[in-house]
């Protein structure tokens, strides 16, 4: 012990530092494998000790990494996360503070665009001003392209640094190279305006200006208005009369119909979006400005415009859970129509698994609903700049539209087949357990007896008919997304603009029919009847009565006419009971 301090202090008196030696381990991490440098040392710059917990951290900047903000990006991520190390320097060697400016000038304008803030942790404060002997440090392989131009300040934004084009991402490239030399409009140039849109980076699509005129006219697009409004307003008041005839009495629309009331819910809150788009107008609910290009372009991603976002659940939300109800409707109807001898199901029976039909009418159409808000894949439709999904992307309207209608409708249609089969080749076991008196030894034993439903016959053949009145529309309104998906490029490219927008106004008024469906069904003695009680309840409601034109309560009644002598036949209720030796006791 001795001779160790007496050396340390022979050192330390001639100037002689003892060298502390870094130990140095291969890289594991995936991303930063073959980037110039195999051996990295813990812990790292920003204080991990595993290279399993700096992988972990690294891994979130994948999405930045393969956008291509910066060719250095890469490099740079690793030489902070698993920097380069050498046994003869106690330090780990990261990057300089040249190259983490540099990198930050090209991708903090991405990551502030998404709502991302710029790492603290990656603060170019932190790192070496140059490569020298006291502070060594890393420069990077240097940027592939020129730096980016600066976008315009756009009213309500921070002015921050935008390119209008981003470096091709190896794997996937899906970006233009070297865009920044091209005009936004060039990747485009397939379609018959190229002028009329704009590529955007973020979405690797191109967006149409707000007000051009691609597929349609001026002339069209205010025929469109003015027709969805007619056609939406009818489908509002006529599936609104449904919902209030049914609130009014709703006892007399039992299973199998009351899916016919959801229906019509579904049919009244989905004009509802129709209505809030006329008020809205259309620019401040279709068209949002691009950051990007400081342009007004139809939107592409309905959360960039909330009332964009509002227009879609309105109407994507509950046209699909009209779709799920029909479906309900049809699985019901094929359960009321069985064959004699099998299991009746009534609406008694049939409420008890209420809660399992609603599970299914309403869940399925709000799992579709979020997942497509969690996407980002809402867009505006230039006809009637309407908010939906699939009106500019074919591959959207096939996966969120078109499959899930094909599936409402197969499966409907297999239990509306179903249930005509039963009507048609046998007679339908609708039967009801009602009370039937039967005398025994002079009481009254009422017992259950299965007679025929006359009701729920009647029911049941409605059902068949509105059951194909609402098939038809939607058969309708397949063949016209099925049409949309297989024509629109070419709709686009062609040289001529296609005279479609017939084509267009029948979808809009097949989508809106089905709430004129409804009301049709209230139109019968039932209903009618309802809406005349509640006519006479309000128009007959009594008023109070003065005091002095009060009646007289029954007691001072009786005690008048016992102080005059009068007699009062109440006209009581007479039961015999008959003794077993045939006398009777009158009571």
């Amino acid at each position: 012990m001795k001779l160790l301090l007496f050396i340390f202090l022979v050192s330390f008196a001639t100037g002689y530092e003892l060298e502390v030696y870094r130990a140095c381990e291969p890289i594991k991490i995936d991303t930063c494998k073959g980037i110039g440098y195999n051996v990295t040392s813990m812990p790292n710059l920003v204080g991990h000790d595993l290279q399993k917990d700096a992988e972990m951290q690294l891994n979130t900047f994948t999405a930045l990494i393969q956008y291509g903000c910066s060719s250095q990006l890469q490099f740079f991520l690793c030489s902070v996360y698993a920097p380069m190390c050498n046994e003869k320097v106690s330090t780990p060697i990261g990057p300089c503070r040249s190259l983490c400016e540099s990198v930050k000038n090209r991708c903090q304008p991405v990551l502030q665009e998404f709502g991302f803030p710029w790492p603290s942790a990656l603060d170019c404060s932190k790192f070496p001003p140059e490569n020298n002997l006291q502070h060594m440090c890393m420069d990077g392989p240097g940027e592939d392209t020129a730096p980016l131009p600066l976008s315009p300040v756009y009213p309500g934004r921070n002015p921050v640094v935008m390119g209008v084009g981003v470096v091709a991402n190896p794997k996937k490239d899906i970006y233009p190279k070297n865009t920044f030399t091209e005009s936004p409009e060039k990747p485009c140039s397939k379609y018959r305006n190229p002028d009329k849109f704009i590529y955007i980076n973020r979405t690797g699509r191109c967006a149409q200006h707000c007000d051009a005129d691609i597929l349609f006219g001026k002339e069209d697009k205010a025929f469109a208005e003015v027709w969805f409004t007619v056609w939406s307003f009818l489908c509002f008041s006529s599936s609104l009369f449904t919902v209030v005839t049914y609130l009014i009495d709703g006892s007399k629309f039992r299973y199998p119909e009351r899916p016919l009331f959801f229906m019509a819910m579904c049919y009244t809150l989905a004009s509802v979006g129709y209505g809030i788009r006329l008020l809205g107008g259309r620019s401040d609910i279709s068209c949002h400005i691009e950051p990007q290009h400081g342009i007004n372009i139809l939107t592409q991603e309905g959360l960039d415009q909330s009332n964009c976002a509002i227009v879609f659940l309105m109407t994507y939300f509950f046209g699909m859970a009209s779709c799920a109800w029909w479906l309900v409707m049809n699985f019901i109807w094929h359960l009321v129509e069985r064959k004699p001898g099998q299991k009746t199901y009534t609406h008694n029976v049939i409420q008890r698994y209420s809660s399992g039909l609603h599970l299914v009418a309403w869940g399925i159409p709000a799992a579709q609903t979020i997942t497509l808000l969690v996407m980002m894949v809402v867009d505006a439709d230039e006809l009637t700049g309407m908010c939906f999904v699939g009106n500019q992307s074919s591959d959207t309207l096939l996966r969120f539209v078109i499959i899930p209608e094909l599936i409402y409708l197969v499966i409907g249609a297999g239990f509306m087949a179903s249930g005509l089969l039963s009507a048609c080749s046998s007679t339908p076991n609708h039967t009801a357990l009602v009370q039937v008196p039967a005398p025994q030894r002079g009481h009254s034993l009422h017992i259950p007896v299965q007679q025929p439903d006359t009701e729920t016959a009647q029911s049941s053949k409605r059902l068949c008919i509105f059951s194909v009145l609402f098939f038809v529309p939607m058969v309708c309104v397949l063949c016209f997304h099925l049409n949309e998906y297989f024509s629109r490029e070419l709709w686009l490219t062609q040289l001529q603009r296609p005279r479609i927008v017939e084509i267009f106004m029948l979808k809009i008024f097949m989508c809106l029919i089905g709430g004129v469906i409804c009301a049709l069904w209230v139109w019968v003695a039932k209903a009618a009847g309802g809406w005349g009680r509640c006519g006479r309840r309000i128009l007959h409601r009594k008023q109070s009565t003065p005091a002095y034109l009060q009646t007289v309560p029954a007691v001072h009644h009786a005690a008048i006419h016992r102080s005059n002598h009068f007699i009062v036949d109440h006209k009581p209720q007479r039961s015999r009971h008959t003794s077993r030796n045939g006398s009777e006791t009158m009571v």
